[in-house]
């Protein structure tokens, strides 16, 4: 158990959801124009557990953790995608010299 005080040293992401004014899309429609979501500050997620808009600091702030983990796993998942291809020469499994167009093989016959 660690002893703590005062707040945490490192940015923690929040559990966020879709504005339910706009559905997650940070504008609402006027009569001629698109305006930005006065619920969530025109970001497009409120705050899960009170449902508050969030502070246009603490907003960007969020975006950005969020989208830093998004490519985080995007990264991860083009890592694994590429160790189950193959080798770095793009060369998968049991897959040599002499295929062809479409993965065929192709023996000069």
């Amino acid at each position: 158990m660690k002893r703590r005080s005062g707040p945490s040293l490192r940015q923690q992401l929040r559990p966020l959801a879709k504005c339910p004014g706009c559905h997650g899309q940070g504008v609402t429609s006027g009569l001629f124009h698109e305006m930005p979501c006065p619920d969530c500050n025109a970001g497009g997620v409120v705050d899960k557990e009170t449902g508050a808009a969030l502070a246009v600091d603490d907003l960007v702030l969020q975006l950005r953790l969020w989208l830093a983990k998004a490519m985080q796993d995007n990264r991860q998942l083009k890592r694994q995608l590429a160790d189950m291809k193959g080798d770095s020469n793009g060369r998968g499994y049991g897959e040599g010299r002499g295929h062809g167009p479409m993965g065929m093989k192709y023996h000069g016959d």
